[in-house]
């Protein structure tokens, strides 16, 4: 029988954070990707379904264990906290469970992982470096064994960007920051080739950072003008995995993946807690809108993205912890003033606006009996639904989940009851709605772009059906593919089946 995944020899796993698909395949198409083309040709793909389009903070996690957002008690940096009734927050640590290198590393292959989206709480391998850039990531930089990160700095010199740096005013400031990004990505390649070529492995993890930067820094305007600077370093990152097929050989079984996308700002959730206010959800009864949000809505978050990222981090860094925190509680939520509310906006990502039901014996200030749940997640969803661009008059929101009902696992009950992927194919600037007019509305001042749910899965090598185009995968089905192609079943707590890479077979006629 033909196996679902080709058995490797070597397996190479590349990472690409929020990378863009559709501007990966029109670049590659437009011939400036070879590398992408190739693979693309000669190789099999598949658009994953992702957890992005409810949580998108949780995307990798999900894709590195195979597990649903509900077993981590992490959703979002910053999230709701049912005991208190405030926010609180949440550290990577609590992104628990194993990732698919600490599997295969247990299993005794030689696993060497660099710079993975995901580190977890303790990965075992035979050589690690987890937040390899200087800033802009959540955790500490360091390797297993402690000495091969300072030895890696000394030989290299220490990236000089922070992974995640506000948009650029002017084009002197785009190019500038996009020159930065491809000296990041040869830098990358450096000191990759140097790890893949002087420690012997059987898989090596590679994380790719610098297309989550560009994206959100460097994403044409709406307008589509574009100096070229996002293209740029797309181009340098394909040629960074050119050399690591390269250096892979051709006996290596290549997987290159993201666990979500990039694409144009989106506008909503910043002010997703006015909208419910005039919808009636909040202490005072519905009403119409004067055309104006609130002082309060989003004013920290709006006056700090006004302000350089150095300076902002720079005066992070000089307040006490306790202000520090509620600050950045305010530039997620505002005031927070909660109670008597039915429904109210949590943080979560930009790109997906989340709330939180108020229920009597869950939370602090619950009022909502269990029984008037599902009555109160309809009126909700049919408000949002209604909710479109008055320019246009397209819907404003691309799809409307319910976390309880779409994952299981210890902390359930901590994930917002309902979600809302606002619309990423047009720029939209207000929202109008039948029952309380048009509201002006913005995305944050310090981004360009922002995250999608755009996944996808890339393989190439021995045994793997050249053009095959893949459908009714997810991103839990990578860790189980990555597995089995190493001869490994998955954990009991993987979620997520194998994808049929290798070309299925017909049973022979009886």
């Amino acid at each position: 029988m033909t196996p679902v995944v080709p058995p490797a020899t070597r397996l190479l796993v590349c990472t690409l954070d929020a990378c863009a698909w559709p501007l990966l395949q029109q670049l590659a198409t437009a011939g400036r990707l070879p590398t992408i083309a190739t693979l693309l040709a000669r190789g099999a793909r598949a658009t994953l379904a992702s957890t992005a389009e409810q949580l998108p903070d949780s995307a990798w996690a999900s894709l590195c264990t195979g597990r649903n957002p509900a077993a981590f008690a992490r959703y979002f940096p910053v999230q709701y906290d049912p005991v208190t009734g405030d926010l609180r927050c949440a550290g990577e640590h609590e992104l628990t469970g194993s990732p698919f290198w600490t599997t295969l590393a247990d299993a005794g292959l030689r696993v060497g992982v660099f710079d993975p989206p995901n580190p977890g709480p303790a990965p075992a391998a035979d050589f690690l470096v987890a937040h390899w850039p200087l800033a802009g990531r959540r955790g500490p930089r360091g390797s297993s064994p402690p000495e091969l990160l300072p030895a890696l700095d000394r030989r290299f010199g220490r990236p000089a960007h922070g992974t995640l740096e506000p948009a650029p005013r002017s084009p002197r400031g785009r190019r500038a920051l996009g020159a930065r990004l491809i000296a990041a990505v040869e830098l990358r390649g450096r000191v990759l080739e140097h790890l893949l070529t002087t420690r012997g492995w059987d898989v090596a993890v590679v994380g790719v950072g610098e297309l989550h930067a560009a994206g959100h820094a460097l994403w044409p305007a709406d307008d589509g003008r574009d100096g070229g600077e996002l293209a740029a370093v797309y181009v340098a990152v394909d040629a960074l995995l050119g050399r690591l097929l390269e250096l892979a050989g051709p006996d290596c079984l290549t997987l290159v993946v993201s666990a979500h996308g990039m694409g144009p700002p989106r506008a909503g959730s910043r002010d997703l807690q006015h909208m419910l206010d005039l919808l009636g959800f909040g202490p005072r009864p519905a009403r119409r809108t004067d055309g104006r949000p609130p002082q309060e809505a989003g004013a920290a978050a709006r006056l700090a993205a006004l302000a350089p990222g150095a300076l902002r981090r720079a005066a992070g860094r000089a307040l006490p912890g306790r202000l520090r925190r509620e600050l950045h509680f305010r530039w997620h939520a505002g005031r927070r003033d909660w109670v008597g509310w039915r429904a109210h906006a949590v943080p979560n990502d930009d790109a997906v606006g989340a709330i939180r039901l108020a229920l009597r014996g869950r939370d602090r200030h619950g009022s909502i009996e269990p029984r008037q749940v599902p009555e109160l997640l309809g009126e909700l969803e049919q408000s949002l639904r209604e909710l479109t661009d008055p320019a246009s008059g397209r819907p404003v929101v691309r799809s409307l989940a319910r976390p309880h009902e779409l994952f299981a696992g210890p902390y359930t009950d901590a994930l917002p009851d309902l979600t809302a992927c606002w619309e990423y194919g047009f720029a939209w600037r207000a929202v109008h709605s039948p029952r309380f007019g048009t509201l002006p509305v913005g995305p944050r001042g310090d981004r360009a772009g922002d995250h999608t749910a755009d996944a996808f899965l890339l393989a190439h090598g021995p045994g793997v059906a050249a053009g095959d185009e893949l459908a009714g995968s997810s991103i839990l089905d990578v860790a189980p593919t990555i597995l089995a192609a190493c001869g490994l079943p998955p954990p009991a707590t993987c979620e997520g089946a194998p994808i049929q890479l290798a070309p299925a077979v017909a049973a022979a006629p009886a």
